[in-house]
């Protein structure tokens, strides 16, 4: 693992995780879901050969099974393969079930092999979000540490909310390195470090696009769930 995987996670999540991929070191994938007591979550490691759109296409499927996404930690370790855990919640605030959690496993073994995103689900917003809403505020800044640039988003929640944001930066070819998604009621604050296919920080231009790109696509989901 990369030095600064050892403060962006849990002595316990070290463990889980480490465990999970040593005990089965033939394997290509490591994808496993267990439940986290007494948080109340459940965390998903999927740690695969990565390549170009696999946030967007691991995103795609937690959207395509209702599950609330409450963190998310995208890593790429040394010999080119993704090491990311997120914190999830199913539809109804709770641990994800055994039967759905296998099937969540069985549907990221297939998408993390295809090459992008699969095709948004189309939701309607509950009541309660369709009176609160809010423009997207979207900002960028220079990484600290030089590698990348940050990008913020805040905008109210929506049902794959997630989902639509890893889609739109796939879509402008740029990459996800790290990912912190913090929900407050009804709004979203969403935070990413990125970098073009370079690995090199955004351009003026290359942010003004991602920006417009992501509007376009929370703006196509707000029309199509009202």
């Amino acid at each position: 693992l990369p030095e600064y995987a050892f403060w962006r996670l849990s002595p316990d999540q070290l463990e889980w995780t480490s465990e999970t991929v040593v005990s089965e070191p033939g394997q290509e994938q490591h994808i496993a879901v267990r439940p986290v007591q007494p948080h109340g979550v459940s965390e998903l490691l999927v740690s695969v050969p990565d390549h170009d759109g696999l946030f967007a296409a691991v995103t795609s499927v937690l959207d395509e099974m209702g599950l609330d996404v409450m963190s998310a930690r995208v890593l790429t370790i040394n010999d080119q393969r993704s090491y990311d855990l997120f914190q999830l919640m199913d539809a109804h605030g709770e641990v994800i079930n055994e039967v759905d959690a296998a099937e969540l496993v069985s549907r990221l073994q297939e998408a993390a092999a295809e090459s992008g995103p699969r095709a948004p689900v189309e939701r309607k917003l509950s009541r309660q979000l369709r009176h609160f809403t809010m423009e997207p505020d979207i900002r960028f800044r220079k990484d600290p540490d030089g590698g990348g640039t940050v990008l913020r988003v805040d905008c109210s929640d929506q049902p794959g909310l997630l989902s639509r944001l890893a889609a739109a930066i796939f879509q402008q070819g740029v990459q996800v390195h790290n990912a912190r998604i913090a929900t407050f009621g009804e709004k979203v604050e969403d935070t990413f470090l990125v970098s073009d296919a370079e690995h090199r920080p955004l351009t003026a231009e290359a942010q003004e696009a991602l920006a417009d790109a992501i509007r376009r696509h929370l703006d196509d989901e707000q029309k199509r769930a009202s």
